[in-house]
C-alpha cells in the first residue's frame, strides 16, 4: 500500500479529502461483505460492511459529508461485493441499499454487487485454491478523493488481508460470532 492511503478493515470506515495528507482509502479482499464508496467535491469515504456491522451506523459517513457542506444528492455512491446466493450476505446487501436510498443519495451504482460466486459448503469446508479466489472474492478496493474514482484492486495485498483476518479473529474472540456493532472510524 502506498503512503497516500488510509487502510480500513471489516466494520471500519474512513473519510478523507483531496488536500489531506492521505487522499486515498483502501480495504482488503471481500466476497460476502460490502464495500461502499462515497465521493463528491474533493471528499471521499469508504465503509467495509459485514454481517456483524450495524447498517444504520453509516449515518456517521452521511453526516461527515453534510459537515463539509456537501449535499447527499451530490455524492456518488458505489456499492461493491456481496454474494446473492448466500442468505445473510444478500439480506445485508438489501439493508445497505435501502439505507443509502433512504438517506437521499441520487447517484448509486450497484453494478458490482453480487458479481462473485458464493462458496459452496464443500469449498467452505476444505478451502479454495489461489486460482479460485478471483471467482469468489474481490482483491480489495480503493477510492481516491482527488479524482473521486473507485478502483477494484487487480491483485491481492497480502499484508492488508492478513491484518484484516487477524482483526476478524480478534473480534470473534472478544464479542462472539453473532455480535453486531457500529462502524468504527479509522483516521
Amino acid at each position: 500500500m502506498n503512503s497516500n492511503s488510509i487502510q480500513i478493515f471489516q466494520k471500519n470506515w474512513a473519510f478523507t479529502s483531496a488536500d489531506a495528507q492521505k487522499t486515498q482509502i483502501t480495504t482488503g479482499s471481500f466476497g460476502p461483505c460490502y464495500v461502499v464508496t462515497f465521493a463528491s467535491k474533493g471528499f471521499a469515504a469508504m465503509a467495509h460492511i459485514d454481517d456483524n456491522t450495524e447498517v444504520k451506523s453509516m449515518k456517521v459517513i452521511f453526516n461527515k459529508f453534510l459537515e463539509n457542506s456537501v449535499e447527499l444528492k451530490n455524492v456518488k455512491v458505489i456499492i461493491l461485493g456481496g454474494w446473492k446466493d448466500f442468505p445473510e450476505s444478500f439480506k445485508w446487501g438489501k439493508k445497505v441499499v435501502k439505507r443509502i436510498n433512504k438517506a437521499g443519495f441520487e447517484t448509486v451504482s450497484t453494478k458490482n454487487m453480487y458479481s462473485k460466486k458464493t462458496l459452496t459448503v464443500f469449498q467452505e469446508m476444505i478451502g479454495i485454491t489461489p486460482a479460485e479466489v478471483p471467482n469468489h472474492y474481490h482483491f480489495g478496493a480503493l477510492i481516491d478523493a482527488k479524482t473521486g474514482k473507485t478502483f477494484l484492486m487487480k491483485e491481492r495485498k497480502l499484508g492488508l488481508d492478513e491484518e484484516q483476518d487477524a482483526r476478524v479473529k480478534q473480534f470473534i474472540g472478544e464479542y462472539g460470532p453473532d455480535a453486531v456493532v457500529p462502524l468504527s472510524q479509522i483516521v
